[in-house]
């Protein structure tokens, strides 16, 4: 999710306040959203190398499989 701060971050819980995008849990989820820019469509706004990776490290803890539900 993009804070009205304008920080990127996870939030599982989709309780905090801002603009976000709901990825699958989903290792293949995260990295295609990130690789196609569809995240940044979504949250609307560009993801710096440094925010991406953060992204991508985060994803690859996920399973392969897909399963609905987290909101970034």
């Amino acid at each position: 999710m993009r804070t009205p701060e304008g920080e990127i971050q996870v939030d599982e819980k989709g309780k905090v306040s801002g603009r976000g995008a709901y990825l699958c849990r989903s290792r293949l989820c995260w990295e295609q959203a990130i690789a196609h820019s569809r995240l940044e469509h979504a949250l609307k706004t560009k993801l710096s190398t440094q925010q991406q990776g953060q992204l991508l490290e985060y994803g690859s803890q996920l399973p392969d499989g897909e399963q609905h539900g987290d909101k970034a």
